[in-house]
């Protein structure tokens, strides 16, 4: 929803740290958000389940994404041009286009996703 009106997610959560959304096999915690000079970042406790990958459609042009993964393997990032990480690797995509997350083998996979939205 937050794709499509082109805001970003922690708006939709009223910027409450600790506000959860997910979807199957997806949940992102908000533990920040802040707001200077037309630049929003957000920073979430992601946690990827095992199983089929998370589809996202794209945020817009001016959406940058940043991963550092903490736990488990992952594949991640715009569709096509995913990046595989295990635990302590990072990588950066812009999100706009479809983007998935995937945990990698039988065990979940947790990061610090970090989001940054321009106007």
């Amino acid at each position: 929803m937050a794709g499509a009106l082109d805001v970003p997610l922690s708006w939709l959560l009223a910027e409450r740290a600790g506000a959860e959304v997910g979807s199957p096999g997806i949940t992102a915690r908000l533990l920040d958000s802040t707001t200077r000079d037309g630049l929003t970042i957000e920073v979430y406790l992601l946690r990827l389940e095992p199983g089929q990958p998370h589809v996202s459609e794209a945020h817009g042009r001016h959406v940058t994404e940043h991963l550092v993964l903490t736990r488990g393997r992952a594949r991640v990032g715009n569709r096509g041009e995913e990046a595989t990480l295990s635990a302590g690797d990072a990588t950066t995509w812009t999100a706009d286009a479809e983007h998935s997350y995937r945990a990698l083998g039988d065990d979940p996979a947790e990061g610090v996703l970090v989001m940054r939205w321009h106007e």
